[in-house]
């Protein structure tokens, strides 16, 4: 009877907003890639980037940022830049998660620092077919590190 009005240490901490706004919400786990994978965006190619990491679920991606972006939802290919074994999955159609967001790159170069600026996106997968599901699984599983 006394413990009633008392929560629990896990309670509290689940309780507060901070905690509940940044909690992990991705049903599948993130992997980097060991080489590098292009991005090309479809109808017209509007860009090729390179992948950061990538799932079952979705992708995200870094461009130069004078690149124009997709409106919501398209269809990109990915294209793996291994030399010995090329793999490339088709048509895969991706809702665009959030709007772009810019980040500056520091370049050491021989006389001086330059800036770059890139453009990070993130991309969920929509409705993927069967075979296309199971060409990104090959992906992950052959052309993946570790987990992010």
């Amino acid at each position: 009877m006394e413990n009633q009005g008392i929560q629990t240490q896990s309670e509290n901490i689940a309780s507060r907003p901070y905690f509940t706004q940044h909690m992990e919400r991705r049903k599948y786990e993130r992997f980097k890639l060991q080489n590098a994978v292009f991005l090309f965006t479809k109808p017209h190619i509007v860009k090729t980037a390179i992948i950061k990491n990538i799932s079952l679920g979705g992708l995200s991606y870094r461009c130069a940022q004078s690149e124009r972006h997709p409106c919501r939802s398209f269809l990109v290919d990915l294209l793996t830049a291994d030399l010995n074994h090329c793999l490339r999955l088709e048509n895969l159609p991706v809702q665009r998660i959030g709007e772009p967001a810019t980040v500056c790159i520091q370049i050491e170069g021989y006389s001086q620092k330059k800036s770059l600026f890139m453009t990070d996106c993130r991309l969920r997968f929509q409705d993927l077919r069967p075979y296309q599901r199971k060409r990104l699984k090959f992906l992950i599983r052959n052309y993946t590190l570790m987990s992010v």
